[in-house]
């Protein structure tokens, strides 16, 4: 899996966010935005997975020299994000049921693995709504992580996690991080430890 970005802008009324990003994602590699708030980093992980369009330019997916057609995309990626809600009027369980549909987990992880493994025993009946937002924080990375896809797209992976959920988090994403394209947007260096290369952004105050 190969992703190109070519000529990426991106505005928002006046502002212009994101000038001229180009660049391309291989396989096999873990990649950081790092940038302070306001630098375009959210947006340009949300432009490169297809859930936002570019102002102007093209993004690029192809697989072996083949390009992908945008609406196939999402069946090679996962997201995870503080901003990306889950079904909260559902438990775990459904929503692992409801997932499923859509995208299985990787090597055969059956719902108790995965509810085990997210560190959500004895809650599994709970409504998600009534989780805490370090609960519902492991939830959303490992329903990105452990799915089988081949993208894997994290903004802010430790946001809201403890000292300890964070180690599990870099764990969790060493253990499954092989032979995909992984994306992680953030401002935390910790974050960035399994990264081979790291893109800086800056804030663009340009309006022209």
């Amino acid at each position: 899996m190969k992703i190109v970005a070519n000529s990426i802008y991106k505005r928002f009324y006046r502002n212009w966010i994101i000038k001229d990003f180009n660049y391309t994602f291989n396989q096999g590699q873990v990649y950081g935005i790092a940038g302070s708030n306001g630098s375009g980093k959210s947006t340009l992980l949300q432009i490169l997975s297809g859930m936002m369009g570019p102002s102007k330019g093209q993004i690029h997916y192809s697989i072996d020299g083949k390009e992908l057609e945008e609406e196939n995309w999402f069946s090679k990626i996962s997201y995870a994000a503080p901003y990306a809600d889950v079904y909260d009027y559902m438990n775990v369980k459904e929503l692992i049921q409801h997932q499923q549909h859509f995208k299985k987990f990787r090597n055969n992880i059956t719902s108790i693995d995965f509810i085990e493994t997210c560190y959500l025993s004895g809650h599994e009946d709970k409504l998600i709504k009534y989780y805490s937002s370090g609960m519902k924080q492991r939830l959303k990375l490992g329903l990105a992580i452990l799915a089988d896809s081949s993208v894997l797209f994290l903004d802010e992976p430790i946001s809201n996690l403890d000292d300890r959920a964070k180690l599990w988090c870099k764990q969790l994403l060493q253990n499954h991080c092989k032979d995909r394209l992984v994306i992680i947007a953030s401002n935390e260096p910790e974050d960035f430890e399994l990264v081979n290369y790291k893109i800086q952004l800056e804030v663009n105050m340009n309006t022209k």
